[in-house]
């Protein structure tokens, strides 16, 4: 599929607005050309963008979210990793293929193992499909020097718990989330760089999700959190022009969940439409608004 946007303007639009134009294209053009600018050898860069297209026609092909295939936000998250307009983190190939896996092995296991088979149902199904996923991920990236160890324990670290939803009460979920995600960001692991760009996703998506009831189960649920990614963000070995950005990203993401906490979707729709994210025309200078599309 052919885009009216040449190269240059891919790279300069903010990644929300490359999916309300184009969707996972756009966005599959966007991280190809990050991926290219990158200094990686020619092996890397052709493993990743292969397995950024397995992203969008395997792996999770046939999910959604907010309106758009469910690769649209593993895309961003990798994207926002990767990109100099973002965490720009462009040294570590294996960082961004965990990124890229980051939901596969707690969503479909079965498709890393070449299984047709029904997703697991037993709690004792799901722990055998994600301990053999996460083999699998060894294996296929395995170098001899423990990188496939190193993205499969990087996967394993963002993806959240088992445990048996017929014996935790629905109120209690939330919970075992945020303790998971607390006790990753103590850490110094590269796995943090991914949850920190996967919950600034999921957050600052609130805004895009054309379901008040998810969104008012979810802002609860992602505003305890934003200390920590704070907290995190300072203590981080990023540039400092690079903390300032996603410190003002999650400022806005704290504003935004207090919103819906506060006023439900009437916030988005007193602003006559639905409330997105955007930045100015010149997005680098991180001058955010809320506007109406």
């Amino acid at each position: 599929m052919e885009h009216p946007l040449d190269v240059e303007r891919i790279a300069q639009l903010h990644l929300r607005e490359l999916t309300r134009e184009g969707g996972e294209g756009l966005l599959l053009e966007r991280f190809y050309i990050e991926t290219l600018r990158t200094n990686w050898t020619d092996d890397e860069k052709s493993e990743v963008m292969n397995l950024a297209d397995d992203i969008v026609h395997l792996y999770h092909a046939g999910d959604s979210r907010d309106d758009h295939t469910y690769a649209t936000h593993v895309l961003r998250v990798a994207t926002r990793i990767l990109s100099p307009d973002h965490f720009n983190v462009r040294d570590d190939p294996e960082l961004i293929i965990a990124a890229l896996l980051h939901d596969v092995v707690e969503d479909h296991p079965e498709r890393l193992l070449g299984l047709d088979v029904p997703k697991a149902v037993t709690l004792e199904e799901q722990r055998d499909h994600r301990e053999r996923a996460l083999k699998a991920i060894a294996k296929k990236y395995d170098d001899g020097d423990g990188r496939g160890d190193r993205i499969a324990a990087m996967v394993n670290a963002v993806s959240n718990p088992l445990y048996d939803k017929e014996k935790v009460p629905q109120e209690q979920r939330p919970q075992i989330y945020r303790s998971h995600v607390k006790e990753l960001m103590k850490s110094k692991g590269k796995a943090c760089l991914i949850k920190l760009s996967d919950f600034i996703d999921n957050c600052l998506g609130l805004n895009h999700n054309p379901d008040s009831r998810l969104q008012r189960k979810l802002a609860p649920k992602y505003l305890p959190l934003v200390d920590d990614m704070r907290d995190y963000v300072i203590r981080s070995e990023l540039a400092e022009s690079v903390k300032e950005d996603i410190l003002i990203d999650l400022d806005h993401a704290e504003s935004l969940c207090k919103r819906v906490i506060e006023h439900g979707a009437d916030v988005f729709q007193s602003l006559g439409g639905v409330a997105t994210l955007s930045y100015t025309a010149n997005y680098h200078d991180k001058n955010i608004k809320l506007s109406t599309q």
